[in-house]
């Protein structure tokens, strides 16, 4: 048994996760999707409707191409980012039940510019420049860069 979940999605898109199971002879009595210990999918094909929806709040099932293999999220937000689980039990009379997981990431750029202060209005040759850059929020965490005089600074440097 295995899962597929997308190691990384940006915010906005869809998101389609596969849960590849072999149950040798048992008859399928459902398959079930959580995010944390949160179900929010179930597929039960002795059911009609076989596929059933959880309300939680975020979480977007495309139920039109959801199904016993997979379920797909869409328009993925920042705290969609989570552990992932596919739940598989067998039909009686075994009701073997196996469990697998991953990790998804939702990736965002940072909105806005930096915030940069520094501790003084105005330095002269020879002053120590502190200063601090602050950029918004984002996954991955930006990567921040100091240039002085259009020069880039090398971290720590006394120069």
């Amino acid at each position: 048994m295995s899962i597929t979940v997308p190691v990384a999605v940006a915010t906005g898109d869809s998101a389609k996760m596969t849960c590849t199971y072999d149950l040798e002879s048992d008859p399928l009595y459902t398959v079930k999707w959580y995010k944390g210990r949160q179900e929010f999918f179930r597929y039960v094909p002795k059911e009609l409707p076989h596929t059933r929806v959880f309300p939680w709040p975020g979480i977007n099932v495309d139920v039109s191409q959801s199904g016993p293999n997979q379920v797909v999220l869409r328009d993925v937000q920042r705290h969609m980012t989570g552990k992932y689980r596919c739940e598989v039990s067998a039909d009686a009379p075994s009701f073997h039940t196996k469990i697998v997981s991953s990790w998804m990431h939702v990736v965002y750029p940072p909105i806005g510019q930096p915030l940069l202060t520094l501790e003084k209005r105005h330095y002269t040759i020879g002053d120590t420049l502190k200063g601090n850059c602050t950029s918004p929020p984002s996954n991955p965490p930006s990567n921040v860069s100091w240039y002085l005089n259009d020069k880039w600074v090398r971290q720590n440097i006394s120069e």
